[in-house]
Order: structure tokens, then C-alpha cells, then sequence
């Protein structure tokens, strides 16, 4: 029986710590100061009509009529990501809390409405792509898939 217990532990064991290492990886990248470059949305409209908007980061100011977004994620997984017009003028910042869960990025937003997000994350050096599905179009449904582009920037104040 002794045998057993032995060989559970010696097999579970390193799967556990290579779940809990892939976790903080994760996070480790996560944290720090974030700058949009690109998007694409598949917005999914009543009667089943679809269209696609589609931002490169050449096209960001123009398209959008802002800056790019800014989203910082703080080691205490809190986030904030502020949104400023083409003048630095800041328009909203939208703030919350955010956990890694099952390999998703899971967005809790407190400020300024309460609403939660769940992105999948790709990194790819300093770049990372989060998919996810949205309620871009405002009709009260998530049902419109999102493609953002992000790349890890340095803070102004480290």
C-alpha cells in the first residue's frame, strides 16, 4: 500500500507544480503597462447580419478617433486601462480586477459599469493577442468576437 501512495505522489506531484508554474508564467508576462496596436471585431447585429471592423495599428487614430488604449495590470491583479482622446486628453478609464482561470484572462470591470470579460491570451515576444467574445455593438449580447493586439510598453515611471 506504502508503494502506492509513494508512486501517487512522485507521479501527481510535478503535475501540479507544472500547472501552478505555467499559471504564474502567465502572470508574470501580464503584469506591466500595455499599449493597443491593433483590432479586429466580427460584430454580429439582430437578423443575423455580420460585418467586420478591422483596425490596423497604421489606421488606430483615424479610424478610432483616440489614442491608443493604454492597459496596465498590477501584480495585485488590479487593471486599469485609460482611454485618451487625440489631444492626451483623458476621456474614461475603465478599471477592475483580473485573474488568470483554466488559462483565460478573466476581467472583472468595477469602474465605470460592472461588467465581466474573458479573453484566451497569446504571447509572442513583447506582443500578446487576446481573443474573446464582446458586446461591441452595445445590443446587450455577447456575440461579437474580438481580436486585439497589445504590446508590452515601458512605464514612464520606472
Amino acid at each position: 500500500m506504502k508503494n502506492y501512495k509513494l508512486l501517487f505522489l512522485i507521479f501527481t506531484i510535478p503535475f501540479f507544480a507544472c500547472n501552478t508554474d505555467s499559471r504564474t508564467e502567465t502572470e508574470k508576462k501580464l503584469i506591466g503597462d500595455w499599449e493597443s496596436l491593433s483590432i479586429k471585431v466580427e460584430i454580429n447585429s439582430e437578423g443575423g447580419e455580420s460585418r467586420v471592423l478591422e483596425v490596423p495599428r497604421s489606421q488606430w487614430e483615424e479610424k478610432l478617433k483616440i489614442q491608443p488604449i493604454q492597459t496596465t495590470y498590477n501584480a495585485d491583479s488590479t487593471y486599469s486601462s485609460v482611454y485618451k482622446s487625440l489631444e492626451g486628453k483623458v476621456i474614461t478609464t475603465n478599471k477592475g480586477t483580473w485573474l488568470i482561470k483554466n488559462d483565460a484572462l478573466i476581467m472583472r470591470e468595477t469602474e465605470p459599469r460592472k461588467e465581466n470579460f474573458r479573453y484566451s491570451v497569446e504571447f509572442s515576444g513583447d506582443s500578446a493577442l487576446f481573443k474573446g467574445e464582446i458586446d461591441w455593438d452595445l445590443d446587450g449580447k455577447k456575440d461579437d468576437f474580438y481580436e486585439g493586439w497589445q504590446i508590452k510598453v515601458e512605464s514612464e515611471s520606472k
